[in-house]
């Protein structure tokens, strides 16, 4: 869904998944984000260091975050290599690199982004304030995911996301139906249309649930 052709030498090319840490199970909390994570380091067809090489050579940025209501991943790079951003963008949401020693390493770097946020104090209030309007209290949470932190607590990171859990989560929860694929700068309509039934077309129908609910209100 790009916007018409501005003609500029640039595009940037995302998607935006209606998966955040709203749709996790307890035991779950902090997949969206750490899967966020899995995704830059490579595919069954690139590898870390061959995507971080590309992105060099081609001043291409790759950028994503995760958020309680969604998942966000966008490549930015020159207009003439639209497709390729496309390509890679399809690839590596649908053949992450999720074997140990690239799990392995995220937890390590998850942990270290978890300590940061314990450090800054503010960070950590609003967590707080948004647990407590949604049932959880002194870092207790309840059955509403909405909750939960981003990232998980120090055990889920360290323990409970395990490369099941992740597989689990993303099976359900990573379809067509609930993305969008946005190309914005010198990208063309019929193009990107193209490129998106080129390599996001072996995806099937999605069958996971709904959103979740809570009854406590604010």
């Amino acid at each position: 869904m790009p916007t018409p052709d501005m003609g500029l030498p640039t595009t940037c090319v995302g998607l935006w998944i209606d998966c955040g840490t709203r749709y996790e199970k307890l035991e779950e909390m902090g997949t969206a984000h750490f899967f966020e994570h899995l995704v830059f380091k490579g595919s069954a067809k690139m590898s870390q260091h061959e995507l971080s090489e590309y992105a060099e050579a081609t001043g291409t940025l790759l950028n994503a975050y995760t958020s309680r209501e969604h998942t966000s991943y966008y490549f930015q790079g020159r207009r003439d290599n639209t497709e390729k951003l496309v390509e890679i963008l399809a690839d590596v949401i649908q053949k992450p690199d999720l074997s140990r020693s690239a799990i392995a390493i995220e937890r390590r770097v998850i942990s270290a982004e978890y300590d940061d946020i314990l450090a800054n104090y503010e960070e950590v209030l609003f967590d707080y304030i948004h647990a407590f309007c949604f049932g959880g209290v002194d870092g207790h949470f309840t059955d509403s995911s909405l909750s939960y932190n981003i990232l998980g607590t120090r055990f889920h990171i360290s323990n409970a996301i395990t490369k099941d859990v992740i597989q689990n989560f993303i099976k359900t929860h990573y379809h067509p139906s609930r993305m969008v694929l946005v190309g914005t700068g010198g990208v063309n309509h019929a193009q990107v249309v193209d490129f998106a039934g080129k390599y996001f077309d072996d995806w099937g129908p999605y069958i996971g649930p709904g959103t979740p609910t809570f009854e406590r209100q604010v």
